[in-house]
C-alpha cells in the first residue's frame, strides 16, 4: 500500500541518488541490493528494512533518521559546499553565484508544495526548460541561485498567481523544518521557529517575532545592497519574503482567512506585518 511514508522515502532515495549522479544499478551496488529493489523504493512500491534505511543513511551521511516522516532530506555541509563550488546535478545549467546570497530549498518548499498539488503539469514543464530536476526540491538545503528563484516567481505570476494567493498558500510545517510538532500558544516553540528561520545566514530577510501582539517585523538585511536595491517592494517575490513566517502562523494558529497586513515601518528596509488571530 502506498502511503505518505512510502511516497518520501520514494523521493528521499531518488533524489540522493540523483543528486550523487548516480545510476540505478551504481546505487544499487553501493547499498548492496539489486536494481530491481532500487526500482521498487523509487516507485513507492516497496519500503526498505531497517538495515538497508541505515546503511543509506551512514553511506550517505545523512544525520537524520527520520527525514521520512517529512519527505525531505539535508545533506552534510561538505556536500553543499561542492555545489557552490562546482554546481548540481540536479540544476546543471543554473550556477551559483558565491559572492552573491542564495535560498535554500526550504525557504520555497512551500511554493512547490503548492505547484505540486495545483500545476504540476506545467510547473514539470517549466523546471524541463529550465534543466533542473524536481528531486531538488526534496534536498531542504540544497542552495538556489538567485535567477533560478525569480524565474520561479516569474512562472507563479505567469500561471496567474498573484500575493492574494499567496496569502493562502497552505505552510506544510512538516515539509519545510521537519517533524517536531509546535505549539502555536507556546511562546518558546514560535521563537524557535524564527530563530530556524533566521539561521539561514544566506537569506536577506530577518523576522523577528512580536508575541501576544499579532505581528512580526521584516527587516532586509543590509549587508547585500545590491540584492536589496534589485527586490521591488511590489513584486510577487518581495511580498513572499514578507508573509514567510505568516505562511507558518496560519497553518499552525488557525490564523484566518482575513489577508495580513504589510506596513512599511522604516524605508525599504523594516515592515510590520500584522495578522487576524
Amino acid at each position: 500500500m502506498i502511503n505518505n511514508k512510502t511516497i518520501h522515502i520514494s523521493n528521499i532515495f531518488k533524489a540522493t541518488r540523483k543528486f550523487n549522479k548516480l545510476q540505478q544499478s551504481e546505487f544499487a551496488a553501493i547499498l548492496e541490493i539489486t536494481q530491481g529493489t532500487v526500482s521498487k523504493i523509487e516507485s513507492g512500491n516497496m519500503v526498505p528494512e531497517l538495515t538497508l534505511w541505515f546503511k543509506f543513511l551512514k553511506y550517505f551521511q545523512i544525520s537524520d533518521p527520520y527525514c521520512f516522516t517529512h519527505g525531505g532530506v539535508e545533506f552534510h555541509e561538505k556536500a553543499i559546499q561542492t555545489i557552490l563550488n562546482n554546481g548540481s546535478n540536479l540544476a546543471p545549467t543554473s550556477k551559483i553565484d558565491i559572492k552573491k546570497r542564495h535560498l535554500t530549498v526550504r525557504i520555497i518548499r512551500p511554493i512547490f508544495d503548492y505547484l505540486f498539488k495545483n500545476h504540476l503539469k506545467n510547473f514539470e514543464d517549466f523546471l524541463k526548460e529550465q534543466k533542473v530536476s524536481i528531486e531538488i526540491f526534496y534536498i531542504f538545503n540544497h542552495p538556489l541561485s538567485q535567477n533560478f528563484v525569480e524565474s520561479i516567481f516569474s512562472f507563479l505570476q505567469n500561471q496567474g498567481i498573484n500575493s492574494k494567493n499567496l496569502a493562502l498558500l497552505d505552510f506544510n510545517v512538516n515539509n519545510t523544518y521537519g517533524s517536531q510538532p509546535l505549539d502555536p500558544y507556546n511562546e518558546h516553540q514560535l521563537e524557535y521557529f524564527f530563530k530556524a528561520i533566521n539561521s539561514d545566514e544566506n537569506f536577506i530577510v530577518n523576522y523577528k517575532l512580536v508575541t501576544n501582539k499579532n505581528y512580526y517585523s521584516a527587516s532586509l538585511n543590509l549587508k547585500d545592497k545590491v540584492l536589496i536595491n534589485e527586490l521591488d517592494p511590489k513584486s510577487l517575490q518581495h511580498t513572499y519574503y514578507m508573509l514567510y513566517p505568516y505562511y507558518f502562523l496560519k497553518s499552525t494558529k488557525n490564523c484566518l482567512s482575513t489577508a495580513p497586513v504589510i506596513e512599511m515601518i522604516k524605508k525599504n528596509s523594516t515592515w510590520k506585518i500584522s495578522y487576524a488571530s
